[in-house]
Order: C-alpha cells, then structure tokens, then sequence
C-alpha cells in the first residue's frame, strides 16, 4: 500500500528531464565547426602568405632606396673632395640644392616604405596570433577529454606575438631617419663650403 501511495506524489514533482543530444548528432556539429575552423585557417593563412610577400618587397624597396641614396651622395662628395674638378665656388648652392633636393625625395620614399612595412607588420602579427588560436581551437575539438570547449590540449597553447617586436620597429624606422638626416646635413654643408677652399697646387 505504501508502494502505491508513492507513485502520484513522485508524478507531481513537476520535475522534466530534456533528453541528451545523441552520440551522432553532436559527431555531426562537431564536424560542422571543424570544418568552419578549416576555412578560416585557410583563409587567414592565404592572407598571410599575401602580406609576407608584401613585406618581402617592402623590404627590398628599402633596401634599394637607402643604396641609391647612399650612391648619390657619395657622387657628390667625391666631386666636392676631388681636387682636380672643375666645379668653380658659384657652382656650390648647384651641388648643395641638387644633393638637398635628392635627400628629400629619398627620405621621403624612405619614410613612406617604412611606414608601409610597420602596418603590415602589425596586421601580419595579429592575423598569425588569430590563426594560432583557430588553429588550438581546431586541435581542442579533437580532445575529448577537454573539460570545457575553450581547454586547449595537452600540449598545445595560444601563441602571441610580442607587442615590443613592432615598438622596436618604429625606433629603428626613426633612428634610421636621423641617420639618413644628417648624412643629408653633412653632404648639404660640405658642398658649401669644400668647392671654397684653397685648391692651389703645391709647389716642388
């Protein structure tokens, strides 16, 4: 009797169990989300092969850039050291404004290639930090033993790139442009005053 009598009250908890997800159901959204997963992290990787080809050339073109540079103003700077030239002291505001003008131009392309190089160097960082992190996702779903959907395996951790790598970027983009700077200066200031100086002969 006591038996029966428990058997209503049990009824009126009020109490619902919502069935599981059956074993292939979640088989299938997992692999849904890992195939989602595998055409992010191709896309990201096709964007970063992009950007590494652009830095590749950014960086070429800088290269170029300071070696004429360089070439330029050596030219100069041997004619005004060349005692045998036959530049007179009214050609020196020639030398000086052309050596001036070809600094501008070359500082100029150089300031605007490094700059180019830095942003892309930054979004080329987050885009590689973004994929890792697709990437330990994808090898998260992988483990069923992981105790929440964000627990990377064992072995495997979220790599980031240091922000200081881009900071040293920018100092060395600016020291670089000091350098270039007073070369510039100094290349500016001998052309005024070397062609002036006493280019007699010595005597035997």
């Amino acid at each position: 009797m006591t038996t029966m009598m428990e058997n209503p009250n049990q009824q009126n908890l009020g109490i619902t169990h919502t069935p599981r997800p059956s074993q292939p159901e979640n088989q299938r959204k997992k692999k849904q989300k890992e195939k989602k997963l595998d055409e992010e992290i191709k896309a990201l990787k096709k964007e970063l092969e992009k950007q590494q080809g652009h830095l590749t050339q950014l960086l070429s073109n800088g290269f170029q850039l300071a070696n004429y540079y360089f070439v330029f103003q050596g030219v100069i700077l041997t004619t005004l050291c060349n005692r045998s030239t036959i530049l007179k002291c009214s050609d020196r505001w020639f030398l000086a404004t052309l050596s001036a003008l070809a600094a501008t131009v070359n500082l100029f392309a150089l300031v605007s290639n490094g700059i180019k190089y830095n942003r892309i160097f930054s979004e080329h960082a987050k885009i590689w930090t973004k994929c890792n992190e697709l990437q330990v996702e994808k090898e998260t779903l992988k483990t069923p033993n992981s105790k929440t959907p964000t627990d990377p395996p064992s072995g495997q951790k979220v790599l980031h790139v240091d922000d200081c790598e881009t900071k040293i970027l920018w100092v060395i983009l600016f020291l670089s442009m000091i350098f270039f700077l007073s070369f510039a200066i100094i290349v500016f200031v001998g052309s005024l005053k070397f062609l002036c100086r006493d280019r007699a002969e010595p005597k035997n």
